[in-house]
């Protein structure tokens, strides 16, 4: 079950909802509901109208009371908290659909029918009211409120759920009501009843939810529990309505489960039970700790199903039948840690009902007395468990059996005790312990095993045992209800003894000694056990044990059995302890009862409590089959739980019952016409038995008694199947009993009267083809038999009535059947009748269509309609569903022939609801009827009324349904439907009538069993003597029950028999021929012994006795195969261990790059140990290389060096490749065979192409060369970032903590270069410890190399010592030793092979061989002087001189020498006397090897310190290593931290960057785009200038060509006329016309000079004509020209058009450039805010930093103190003076630049005065001279600028910044004046008379107005308004 399926928290409040507290409800109402002030108009209820009565169908005939409820003797005790005490006598629980109210004292039962005969799917009493609420279940079904006792009804809520209520509470004032709806939709609703008003609902969870409660302390607070899920709810009033929110509690480390009891605890907490058993405290949604029983066992053996406080006593009820009470201050006051939040508890008081391992199923309590606190008195509802016979006993039924044979035992051996003797006699006993081993016991060991096997060492007294003791104690003084004083006391005591017990602890022997004998036994390979005599204690070797069990079982002839027999001897003795009336009192006996499937009255009162009360006994389970007596007023019920009950229906009283311990399937009571005293019933049972029952219900209700299982007897017991007998029948005549099973057989026995009985002899079995689900005979047919069968076959066979011959060896019949296969049609049937109402709308719509048609013909008679077109369907085909069939066929649920050979066959599963009609030859049904409104609801039972008039069926929903029988069969139309069991899981099992056929009944899987009133008046004699035919008496052939599991079907018998048999034929046949073997083999081995007794020379060889070589070579091969076989699976073993062990040292070991070794000093004083920790494995090299290509891969992609060469490059190269081809190759045809054959011609044309390529790559390469040359007047990207960076970073730091700080592109971090930095942080770290662990590997190294070489010296002085004298002797200090366990652990895990322990240690021969090597020498030099000096006295150094030269001589064959050793040894031989020479020679060596053994011990203690120091240092050392080491792990934790926090935001950063990229890349193409439009107007201005050009041009031809023309101002005039563009002609007008119109009215006004002007008046000439006297040339030229001017205007009016258009079209982009950039601005905004928020989190990331005190700077003040550093801030010591710096050179260059602009502004304040003086001298404003002639006002101007530069000079100051002008800021479209030439010349040219003074104002402006002050300006500007020019 998952965890979370919906959202934990559902409906929370939006910041503007009032927030959930208890305060707010208070001061509203109980539940912070407003309520209104107005009053509803309640309606009104009658309770009469909520009674849900039978169904009739339309025009139905059944009379509609044809069935009446008349009783119910069930009680739906699986049900979860179905019961409830509507006062302190009266209890009311549901079964089916009616409602149960039993009065305790009376034991009376009346009932009440559901409203809406859906079914009832909880009841709840209200706490304060005297209501109880039903909630029913249906379609919409309604929870109904009734007044107790007056069953009016006071609300009916309607809109809670959509099919069935599971649970209903009160809120603890009983104004509100909650409910549970079930599936579909869960809803959890909560009503204001009153109102019947939902207040708020919404859905508690996707699966079942049974469980709903409010809590009794905290106001507004739900708890719900169901399938694997607990929720906590709050209710909150807010400005919006009533809100519920729901947090779904989480399971964490403890498993799912589903939960049923909870609740919620005083402070806020919620306490649950669970699947296993225990109890979970929630806090907060999630849990916080699990109560388990005292040593991790459960609180309970089953789940909880209920808890509830007491005060201050948690109760718990489990369906282990157990209620328990715990102490609740030790739950609440428990402080769990998160590693361990068990708490182990004992309840103090535990109430038990039911027994054995498998306790009765206790489901709810409900108290007697609610308002009583001090009742004690609680009604339990308990369902059944199914357990097997074996678990009866339970631990009290042990314990009390125990205890009166220890009674009875001390009673015998009273009686036996005459004298003291006979007691010494009786009480010989044996030694304690005896020891058959040589282990040899201490005295502590044999006085431990004196004490017993059963013997228990105190425990360990530790923090747990004290904790559980002194909470023991409590409890039991809060019980004792001691005061102050006696509690002290007692803490003091115990505190005693606790300490007593601890110091006792540490001083315990037997815990040592207990160890000590373990070890002892396991090296020995000894046990210690039990003799089979006495309590003595065996010590005994393992091989003798078993060697004296397997002779002991040989000797007493043990042999193996197959079946177990113990189980049968437990049987016969529980029967015994049943039976005995004197080993148990009531109380115990009622310990032993079944408390399954009742309703007790308990007492939970802790002393003196009363024996709980049985109230009521029902099934507890399903019902699965009943019948009805013969001959009286008796109905017999088996239910699942394997009870048998018997009810007088009339007396409506349960008066016998049996428990069988096998769940019980079907049931036949036999007729009178085969049991005269009508008491026999057969029962059918899951365990394959059939089982022949007597029930004398006459007799006891006649003569009575207590022992009610004296007149229920079992007189048969036969197992005719290996599974489930569902079905019973037996034959009209009465001579047959069938029976059918899930085993797929059919078993026919003869029934055989045996005097008051009767009895089954099995006759045979028939296989059938699937598990028999139905079993009928046919009509008028004896002995044939009708089966159904699971699997969808139905079956017709004849069976013989009495025993046949072939039954021996088998009791399979041979018998003659037919078979039919059903095949499901349904599917097919549902789309037929879908198809017809597909065809019955078509039709319909059809025939509106021709009402429609038929209409508008009549209106429109002449109108032309196509009907094909009109009668066209527009809607499309609705699609029919594909046909079902089911892959598994369903069962026969009954079969009845409706006519001859018809068969109706009923099934189940997808193809219920129909009947099927069959005829054997046929595979498909003939006819299928449909159950009018059941046509998917299966028809389980059939029944006929005694008239035939009626079918009764029972329906799968739990309806009963009444059909009347019609001469139509298959109309099944005519019903009566009445509700009676529970709809969702009351399937009907069984329908019969009384013998009387007054009365009907029903039973059902709820486990009810329902009588009915049945009114048709069937006349009936049923006169029979009572008195004559009543039982009296137990029968004589009572058998003892067996247990189906344990013993064989009749079939199985009968086939082991024949097996045995078989078996005992082959074995009597194997011994036979065993037993000639033997005398071969006898026969054989008397011929070998008089073979060997045969002289030599007539002994027959061995191999002539072979009588085939081939047995030999067999069984050779036989054992080679043997052989291999053990070798494979050796080598299997050998290789599983290797693989094992391999993947072992690869988790542990090769996964190390090192393991903790140390090494210690020579002199133990120091030591340093390694790291311990692993290698780089290949996971992390692979990660490396994949962030090292990614890294490459984003700086390759960052990486702008690479332009690609532009569109114009790509298109000059493509314009070079096309390359012209010399003239004399361009008509050489290089496919002639005279070219080919033309060498050198071939040679040429091949140099030529390869010079010609060579030129153009180099010219290509050029080409892309220049293309890349840097721009001269643009930067270069490298110096533009670093620009940007400076302008960044220079002079200030930002802070990653500012509000404003944006990341700068340098610093922006990665996913890839975060896991980069944190890979690397890794790897210095693996780097780190493993430069430590080589040096101290080397160390090692090192050690062992100096102990070698120590070892070796040792030896070198020992013999130095036999040469000097003793007193000069000095010892060098020991060999230190090696520490293997601590220097060299990795030995430990190395496989040796044998014994051989040897180390191989490093270099150490190495060593020996250097040090042999380099004395070598010496030791020759040391031998000979030996020779010479040694004297004859002295034998040990003779002989040690002989060794040394034994060994020399063997040197000196090998190595080149100048002594001779042969001379050596002849002088040692002849001269024995000691020279003077040899004297001083030995003087010599005894001071030389003095002197060589002080400096050898000296360089051993010297190279012992080294060693030592070397230690030393490397222990410092690692001090720092590790500091190194935890900084940079800490710095590794804040890496991942960080990593974590830049993946969650590395997807929306990437998003908003795209975006960012996107955008930009938008705006640069917009940009890209407003620069070519601007391109393309100055292309069209420049066009627009070329063409002013042109008619520049027509002009200075006109004016060349008129230079000496009379009439050149005419054909000046001529030229210069305006164009105007033709007007659109009419029809009726003619060119001419309006033509000589035109020149007419543009020639009216103008006046035409003479040729010469001052002469001749002004005449009016006509251009169409050309004047006398007029050069003709020159007159057509005029015109000429002026057409050629009117084509550039047109050109030009053409280029502006398109100037503007473009203009616009600029506009408009610049409009949307503008809005892209703010948009671009908007998104790096979000992006920004987005980093600054990464950046955020990334700062809250801790980080570990060591400082030193002097590195701390925080001062306010000397005197002040330190200051904290919780806020302060961590900077770089080298930053910070770099910004000290920085503020110097800042100042250094502000007074430079002061300095510079100073001199610069003098210098050009002179230039400007100079100036200015010499502009208006030459002005004439002034004089060149000083004169009277300046005006005053100029005075005023020329003082003011001076006193205003004056002023500027003396402050030093250039110019401010707000006294700037700008540039653009001078109206550059003033200096140009209109020409009066042409249009054009107005606006693109300058007036040349003002073009001299508008050219030095704008120099004036550009050089130096910009940079003037302001006052300046103003009076350069007033000086110049003077003179008339432009500002």
């Amino acid at each position: 079950m998952s965890d979370a399926t919906e959202s934990d928290i559902e409906e929370l409040p939006t910041d503007g909802e009032e927030s959930f507290s208890s305060e707010n409800l208070e001061e509203e109402s109980s539940y912070g509901l407003e309520e209104e002030d107005e009053e509803e108009l309640q309606e009104v209820l009658l309770s009469e109208d909520f009674i849900s009565t039978p169904y009739l169908s339309e025009n139905s005939t059944v009379p509609e009371n044809i069935v009446e409820f008349n009783h119910s003797f069930g009680y739906e005790c699986k049900k979860y908290f179905n019961l409830c005490a509507v006062d302190y006598k009266t209890l009311l629980f549901a079964s089916g659909n009616i409602l149960h109210f039993y009065d305790v004292e009376a034991k009376l039962l009346w009932f009440r029918r559901s409203s809406q005969g859906g079914g009832i799917g909880h009841i709840t009493k209200s706490p304060c009211n005297p209501h109880f609420a039903v909630g029913e279940k249906g379609i919409n079904p309604d929870i109904i409120i009734y007044e107790w006792p007056t069953m009016d009804i006071v609300a009916a809520l309607r809109g809670g759920t959509n099919r069935s209520y599971t649970c209903l509470n009160y809120s603890p004032d009983g104004e509100y009501l909650c409910s549970q709806g079930g599936e579909p939709d869960y809803f959890l609703t909560v009503w204001n009843w009153r109102k019947s008003r939902i207040l708020r609902q919404q859905r508690a969870y996707v699966q079942d939810v049974v469980n709903v409660m409010f809590s009794q302390y905290l106001t507004g607070r739900l708890t719900t529990g169901g399938a694997g899920h607990i929720k906590f709810w709050k209710m909150a009033k807010t400005f919006t309505g009533l809100k519920l929110m729901g947090v779904l509690g989480r399971f964490g480390k403890t498993e799912i489960s589903d939960i049923i009891g909870f609740y919620p605890l005083p402070d806020e907490q919620v306490i649950s039970g669970c699947q296993w058993g225990n109890m979970l405290l929630w806090n907060e949604g999630l849990i916080k700790l699990e109560v388990v029983g005292m040593g991790n066992n459960k609180c309970h053996k089953g789940p909880i199903t209920q808890m509830f406080l007491d005060g201050k006593e948690l109760v718990t009820v489990g369906r282990d039948g157990i209620i328990n009470t715990w102490y609740y201050e030790i739950i609440d006051k428990a402080d769990p840690t998160e590693e361990e939040f068990k708490l182990e508890m004992k309840p103090y008081y535990s109430f038990e009902i039911g027994s054995g391992p498998r306790k009765s199923d206790l489901i709810f309590i409900v108290k007697q007395f609610p308002e009583d606190p001090e009742s004690t008195y609680w009604f339990a509802q308990f369902t059944y468990v199914s357990r097997e016979i074996e678990n009866r006993i339970d631990r009290e039924r042990e314990l009390t059996l125990n205890r009166h044979q220890k009674k009875l035992f001390n009673l015998g051996v009273d009686f036996n005790i005459d004298n003291e003797t006979a007691y010494k006699k009786l009480h010989t006993f044996c030694e304690r312990v005896v020891n058959l081993t040589e282990i040899e016991l201490t005295k502590d060991e044999q006085n431990l095993l004196n004490k017993g096997l059963q013997y228990n060492l105190n425990p360990a007294v530790n923090s747990n045992t004290i904790k559980k003791t002194v909470a023991e104690v409590k409890i039991a003084c809060d019980i004792a209800n001691m005061n102050r004083y006696e509690q002290t006391n007692m803490a003091i005591k115990v505190k005693e003894s606790i300490i007593d017990e601890m110091h006792s602890a540490h001083k315990n022997r037997n815990e040592l000694t207990l160890k000590g004998l373990n070890k002892k036994l396991e090296s020995r390979k000894a046990i210690v056990t039990k003799a089979d005599k006495g309590g003595t204690m065996v010590l005994i070797h393992d091989t003798d044990y078993i060697e004296k069990t397997e002779k002991f079982f040989m000797e007493i002839g043990i042999v193996e059995v197959k079946k177990d027999p113990t189980k049968k001897f437990q049987t016969e003795i529980r029967k015994q302890i049943d039976n005995s009336v004197f080993l148990f009192t009531e109380e115990e006996k009622f310990k032993l009862k079944d408390a399954n499937g009742r309703i007790w009255r308990i007492d939970l009162q802790r002393v003196g409590c009363k024996a709980p009360q049985e109230i009521f006994l029902s099934h507890a389970g399903a019902v699965v089959d009943m019948a009805t007596s013969p001959i009286g007023p008796y109905i017999a019920t088996l239910g699942s739980d394997g009870r048998l009950f018997v009810n007088n229906y009339l007396r409506k009283k349960l008066v016998l019952w049996k428990q069988f311990e096998i769940p019980g399937s079907c049931l036949l009571w036999v007729p009178l016409s085969l049991d005269r005293t009508g008491s026999i019933l057969i029962v059918g049972m899951s365990d394959g038995v059939l089982r022949i029952v007597v029930v004398s219900a006459q007799e006891y209700e006649m003569y009575g008694g207590e022992n009610q299982d004296a007149y229920v007897n079992l007189i048969e017991t036969t197992k005719p199947h290996s599974k489930t007998i569902t079905k019973i029948t037996i034959n009209k005549k009465g001579n047959l009993i069938v029976t059918g099973s899930e085993d797929a057989t059919v078993f026919v026995y003869q029934i055989q009267r045996r005097r008051d009985v009767v009895a089954l002899n099995p006759i045979g079995f028939v296989p059938t083809p699937g598990g028999v689900s139905y079993l009928g005979w046919k009509e008028n047919e004896a002995s044939t038999l009708m089966v159904g069968c699971s699997t969808g076959h139905y079956m017709e066979m004849i069976l013989p009535e009495r025993p046949v011959f072939y039954t021996k060896k088998t009791f399979r019949l041979r018998v003659e059947s037919r078979v039919l296969q059903f095949k499901s049609v349904k599917s097919m049937i549902r789309r037929e009748i879908k198809i017809k109402e597909i065809e019955a709308k078509k039709e319909k719509k059809l025939e509106k269509k021709r009402e429609e048609l038929r209409k508008m013909r009549e209106e429109n008679p002449h109108l032309d309609i196509d009907e094909e077109t009109f009668f066209e369907d527009s809607e499309s085909e609705e699609k029919l569903e594909p046909l079902y069939f089911p892959e598994v066929p369903n069962s026969v649920l009954f079969a009845v022939y409706v006519a001859p050979d018809i068969i109706w066959l009923s099934m189940g599963g997808y193809d219920a609801g129909y009947m099927y009609e069959y005829k054997f030859g046929e595979e498909d049904p003939v006819c299928s009827t449909m159950i009018a409104d059941a046509d998917d609801i299966e028809i389980n039972y059939f029944l006929y009324s005694p008239d035939n008039q009626y079918v009764i069926l029972g329906m799968q929903d739990g309806k009963i349904r009444i059909n009347r029988v019609k001469p139509n069969y298959r109309d099944m139309t005519d019903y009566w439907l009445l509700s009676m069991h529970d709809n969702d899981n009351g399937v009907i099992t069984r329908l019969c009538f009384s013998n009387d056929l007054s009365y009907m009944f029903s039973c059902g899987c709820d486990g009810n069993t329902y009588m009915y009133n049945f009114n048709l008046e069937i006349p009936m004699d049923v006169a029979t003597d009572i008195k004559y035919i009543m039982r009296m008496g137990a029968p004589k052939d009572i058998v003892e029950d067996i247990i189906g599991e344990e013993c064989s079907s009749l079939e199985e018998t009968k086939l082991q028999a024949e097996y045995d048999r078989k078996m005992e034929v082959a074995n009597q046949r194997k011994q036979g021929v065993l037993d000639l073997l033997k005398s071969y083999q006898q026969t054989f081995e008397s011929l070998l012994k008089r073979n060997q007794q045969l002289p030599e020379s007539q002994v027959i060889p061995h191999d002539e006795f072979e009588i085939d070589k081939r047995i030999r070579k067999d069984m050779e091969a036989e054992l080679d195969s043997y052989f291999q076989m053990m070798h494979r699976k050796i080598d299997f073993i050998v290789e599983k261990s290797t693989l094992g062990l391999h993947k072992v040292q690869d988790y542990f070991l090769n996964s190390l790059d090192s393991q903790i070794i140390t090494v210690l000093s020579l002199n133990n004083t120091y030591k340093a140990s390694t790291f311990r920790h692993r290698k780089l494995d290949e996971l992390f090299l692979a990660a490396k290389e994949v962030v090292r290509e990614k890294l490459q891969e984003m700086s390759r992609l960052m990486r702008d060096d690479f332009k690609p060469p532009t569109k114009e490059v790509e298109e000059e190269l493509e314009r070079r490749k096309e390359f012209s081809v010399l003239s004399i190759l361009k008509g050489l045809n290089t496919e002639s065979p005279e070219f080919k054959q033309n060498l050198r011609l071939k040679k040429l044309v091949q140099k030529y192409y390869e010079q010609k390529n060579k030129v153009e790559r180099r010219q290509d390469e050029w080409i892309l060369h220049n293309k890349k040359k840097p721009d001269p007047t643009q930067n270069h990207p490298d110096d533009v970032a670093a620009i940007e960076i400076a302008e960044q970073t220079i002079g200030d730091f930002k802070l990653k903590s500012a509000v404003d700080y944006i990341v700068p592109k340098h610093l922006r971090v990665t996913t890839v270069k975060k896991y980069d930095e944190l890979l690397s942080c890794r790897e210095k770290l693996y780097y780190i410890k493993k430069d430590y662990n080589d040096k101290l590997y080397g160390l090692r190294n090192n050690k062992v190399e100096l102990i070698n070489r120590i070892k070796h010296l040792h030896k070198y002085i020992k013999n130095i010592h036999t040469e000097i004298p003793d007193d000069m002797i000095k010892f060098p200090p020991p060999v230190p030793a090696i520490h293997e366990d601590i220097e060299f652990p990795e030995r430990e895990f190395e496989l040796k092979e044998g014994e051989s322990e040897t180390h191989t240690v490093p270099q150490e021969t190495q060593v020996v061989d250097e040090v042999n090597a380099t004395s070598t020498t010496n030791e020759v030099l040391d031998v000979t002087f030996e020779i010479l000096l040694t004297e004859d006295n002295e034998a040990a150094r003779t002989e040690s001189s002989s060794s040394s030269l034994a060994n020399l001589m063997s040197r000196c064959y090998t190595m080149s020498t100048q002594y001779d050793i042969a001379k050596v040894t002849e002088l040692q031989d002849d001269d024995k006397q000691s020279t003077s020479v040899e004297e001083e020679f030995k003087s010599f060596r005894e001071s030389r090897k003095v002197f060589e053994q002080d400096q050898i011990i000296k360089g051993i203690y010297d190279s012992l310190n080294e060693f030592d120091e070397s230690v030393r240092k490397l222990q410092e050392e690692k001090i720092n290593v590790e500091v190194d080491a935890k900084l940079m792990e800490l710095h590794v934790l804040t890496l991942h931290h960080e990593l974590i926090i830049i993946k969650k935001f590395e997807a929306t950063e990437d998003a908003l960057s795209n975006k960012v990229s996107a955008k930009h890349a938008e705006n640069i193409e917009a940009q890209n785009k407003i620069q070519q439009l601007q391109t393309n107007i100055d292309f069209r201005k420049k066009e627009i200038d070329n063409l002013m050009e042109k008619e520049a041009q027509l002009l200075s031809t006109l004016n060349e060509a008129l230079v000496d023309e009379p009439f050149a101002d005419f054909l000046r005039k001529i030229y210069k006329k305006k164009y105007k563009a033709p007007k659109v002609k009419e029809d009726d007008e003619s060119d001419e016309e309006s033509s000589t119109s035109e020149e007419s009215s543009e020639d009216e006004d103008e006046d035409l000079g003479s040729i010469e002007s001052g002469e001749i008046g002004p005449i009016k000439l006509d251009e169409t004509i050309c004047p006398e006297g007029c050069n003709r040339n020159n007159y057509d030229l005029a015109f000429q020209l002026r057409a050629k001017r009117y084509a550039i205007e047109q050109d030009v009016a053409e280029e502006k058009k398109m100037i503007e258009l473009l203009r616009k079209e600029t506009e408009s982009s610049q409009k949307k450039l503008k809005a892209d950039e703010a948009m671009l601005k908007e998104v790096q905004i979000e992006l920004e805010k987005f980093q600054r928020e990464k950046q955020r989190r990334l700062n809250e990331v801790e980080a570990t930093v060591i400082l030193r005190l002097n590195q701390l700077q925080y001062f306010n003040d000397l005197r002040a103190p330190f200051q904290k550093l919780d806020d302060k801030l961590l900077f770089l010591n080298l930053t910070l003076k770099k910004l000290y710096n920085r503020v110097g050179e800042l100042r250094m260059e502000t007074l430079e630049q002061k300095e510079r602009h100073s001199e610069v502004a003098k210098q050009e304040l002179k230039d400007a005065l100079v100036y200015f003086e010499s502009l208006l001298r030459n002005s004439n404003r002034i004089a060149a001279e000083p004169s009277s002639s300046i005006n005053e006002e100029s005075m005023v101007i020329g003082e003011e600028m001076f006193q205003n530069m004056l002023q500027m000079l003396a402050e030093n100051t250039l110019v401010h910044d707000d006294e700037l002008i700008d540039i653009n800021e001078i109206d550059d479209n003033n200096a140009y004046e209109d020409n009066e030439m042409s249009p054009i010349a107005n606006e693109y040219e300058l007036d040349e008379k003002k073009k001299k003074d508008t050219t030095i104002f704008l120099w004036i402006t550009k050089l130096e107005l910009s940079i003037w002050p302001k006052n300046i300006q103003a009076g350069v500007s007033k000086l110049y308004k003077k003179r008339g020019a432009l500002v």
